[in-house]
């Protein structure tokens, strides 16, 4: 969980176990496509257990920080780009 995010703002707390957002079921594989899904400034209800108590909570997603960044693969880069990669991440060329 990210300090001062979205999750802690609304009262989550590291430990709980996600089962629900907006009444779909939290899978780990599909939590980023269910938030994804929710429109900008839009809040969602998540229903976590704390222990052994159900509760419920409303969220409000938030952007990541600035300092977050994400890196991709992609297949259809050129050669020679490809070749830098495969050095950069000390792979064979």
């Amino acid at each position: 969980m990210l300090a001062g995010g979205a999750a802690e703002k609304a009262g989550l707390a590291p430990g709980d176990i996600l089962v629900a957002l907006d009444g779909i079921r939290i899978q780990c594989d599909k939590l980023d496509d269910l938030v994804a899904r929710i429109p900008e400034g839009d809040e969602a209800d998540v229903h976590a257990f704390r222990r052994d108590e159900l509760m419920r909570f409303r969220v409000r997603p938030l952007p990541a920080p600035a300092d977050t960044c994400e890196l991709r693969i992609l297949a259809e880069a050129q050669q020679e780009i490809i070749v830098r990669r495969a050095q950069w991440l000390g792979l064979p060329t």
